[in-house]
């Protein structure tokens, strides 16, 4: 499997990525390039510089693949056979991303069963505090992975290289901020939050794109969407409570997730008709009128 890519500290992973050896602050571990192995498996991969260069244009991807989801499920259970079937449920309701957190047993096992089973899906790990938990994450080819607190900036550095986008978790204005200034975060979970936190953070710290992940209810779905600096949002137990799973409620699960589904859709809706009526040209005689 080694010796196909083209520079020293290149490797081949068993998936058929090309890693980069990561630098010394990462003690063990490799940093896998996002260039999958063409089907002619004698030609050199890439270099470190592509890698990275892949690695930035599919993190780019993975944003705007979440912008236009708006919405991720995470699926925090005690069983891995509850959580991937939760995950499949949501999935197969028209959910387009979902999380499965590091605290679900055997959750690596979970996230490859999920990423065989939905190559297309946008898959993310929740709960990842430190970049030695990133480095599995990366080889099973997750698109995302989000901590309920800060993360350091080699932590983000090697997800970049990677393709893998970092979204560390941030619960006060400083907090939003220092991820993005000091560690170089472009998107930052808000844990625990607010309708009311979000719309404050709007006015000083707007360029912030945030991903509320808690204490969203139903009702406020269109209130979330209508901030300028939400990126997506998160839902968990509104859509996926362990209660449900447990007693294989999968109808009245998928029935809350499209309810969230068509939510984000109405308000989708009503912001094209506000740009259509906006864009509409003026009765005859008022485009002359002065004002």
């Amino acid at each position: 499997m080694m010796g196909l890519c083209r520079d020293d500290d290149m490797r081949q992973g068993s998936r058929g990525w090309c890693y980069v050896v990561p630098p010394p602050v990462v003690q063990r571990g490799t940093v896998l390039c996002p260039k999958r192995q063409g089907s002619s498996r004698s030609a050199p991969c890439c270099t470190r510089a592509a890698a990275e260069q892949e690695g930035a244009l599919r993190i780019a991807r993975v944003k705007q693949e979440l912008r236009r989801a708006r919405l991720f499920v995470c699926i925090r259970m005690d069983s891995p056979t509850l959580a991937y079937d939760a995950a499949v449920c949501v999935l197969e309701a028209g959910v387009q991303s979902v999380e499965i957190t590091l605290s679900v047993p055997d959750a690596h096992d979970v996230l490859n069963k999920l990423r065989r089973a939905f190559p297309d899906v946008l898959l993310g790990a929740g709960t990842v505090l430190r970049t030695r938990d990133l480095l599995p994450l990366v080889e099973l080819g997750v698109d995302y992975v989000m901590s309920p607190v800060g993360m350091p900036r080699e932590m983000i550095d090697f997800g970049r290289a990677s393709g893998v986008l970092c979204i560390p978790g941030a619960a006060t204005p400083s907090e939003a901020f220092n991820a993005v200034e000091l560690t170089g975060a472009e998107l930052v979970k808000l844990f625990p939050t607010s309708l009311d936190v979000v719309r404050a953070m709007r006015g000083p710290l707007g360029h912030i794109p945030v991903v509320p992940t808690s204490g969203i209810a139903l009702h406020s779905v269109r209130d979330y969407m209508s901030l300028s600096n939400v990126w997506c949002i998160g839902a968990s137990r509104q859509i996926v409570s362990a209660h449900d799973v447990q007693h294989r409620e999968w109808t009245l699960i998928q029935s809350r997730a499209q309810q969230w589904l068509q939510a984000i859709q109405d308000h989708h809706h009503q912001q094209q008709q506000q740009q259509q009526q906006q864009q509409q040209p003026l009765p005859n005689g008022l485009n002359n009128m002065c004002i």
